[in-house]
């Protein structure tokens, strides 16, 4: 769980947008808003270019971590500025991780999206039940929120889709969820939310 004095409130961070480019035909665009950094690329260097996701951040990812998608030093510093400036202590924190307790199926692929913005979009290589992946570690505003998901385990040829939803209400404070894929007392699969 997180410590109280790294709780912090960023529903008033203003959305601003800045862009740098690779080269001359591929370009990064980020957007922050009180949700968190989202980073669009743009490529047409190659013979299907256009715009692709380039991530999600959250504040307190970004300012541990730095930014990504060879973010500048200069935009890094007016972006750090920025979340620094208008953030206020307080406000809620959410730990979101996945576990699967189904036997004999490891995790293959994930998709999975809070509030509609993707924050995990991953191939797996190795991967063991029972342990926890985390999803989001970070500060979330207070209210309603939904996390929807696309699960892939597999088991040597087999595989098996997990997908779904679930909306959670957010107040103030630390939370930590689990969404947890088994199976129930007839064998079928289900996925479910908990809370610590």
């Amino acid at each position: 769980m997180m410590n109280a004095d790294e709780s912090w409130d960023y529903s008033q961070i203003p959305k601003r947008e800045w862009k740098w480019h690779f080269e001359p035909h591929h370009w990064m665009e980020l957007e922050v808003n009180p949700k968190g950094l989202r980073y669009i690329g743009t490529d047409w260097t190659v013979l299907s270019g256009g715009a692709y996701f380039g991530g999600f951040q959250t504040f307190d990812s970004f300012l541990k971590d730095g930014g990504i998608q060879e973010m500048p030093d200069d935009v890094f510093l007016e972006v750090k500025e920025c979340i620094i400036t208008h953030r206020r202590k307080g406000g809620a924190t959410l730990e979101l991780s996945f576990i699967s307790e189904i036997e004999n199926f490891r995790l293959w692929r994930i998709f999975v999206r809070l509030d509609e913005k993707p924050i995990r979009m991953e191939e797996i290589s190795e991967y063991k039940n029972e342990q926890e992946m985390s999803l989001y570690k970070g500060s979330i505003l207070s209210g309603d929120h939904k996390i929807s998901f696309v699960i892939l385990l597999k088991s040597g040829d087999d595989q098996m889709k997990l997908s779904g939803g679930f909306e959670f209400p957010i107040e103030f404070g630390n939370y930590i969820i689990k969404l947890v894929a088994f199976r129930d007392e007839i064998g079928e699969i289900r996925v479910v939310l908990e809370d610590d």
